[in-house]
């Protein structure tokens, strides 16, 4: 993996997680609307190692679940780029 692209995973990761939380906080505690915050750092961690055989199915699971969450569907974005 390039430094670059390191740097880019890590990039996206941070927003992603902090467009999590801010997810959290518009829901007014709608839980059920979005994944939960393990679900996603878990998603965020394969990520980060480049894992994207891991990754794909669990956000494809996510999505499922909680098919609105904005959250899993940028994650299929960095999944869908990576590929």
């Amino acid at each position: 993996m390039t430094p670059a692209g390191t740097r880019v995973r890590r990039a996206a990761r941070a927003f992603v997680l902090g467009l999590a939380a801010a997810s959290a906080v518009a829901a007014g505690g709608v839980q059920e609307k979005i994944a939960s915050q393990p679900a996603l750092q878990e998603i965020a961690g394969l990520l980060d190692r480049g894992d994207l055989v891991a990754a794909g199915p669990a956000v494809d699971a996510g999505l499922k679940t909680h098919p609105g969450d904005a959250v899993l569907h940028n994650f299929a974005g960095v999944i869908a780029a990576e590929r």
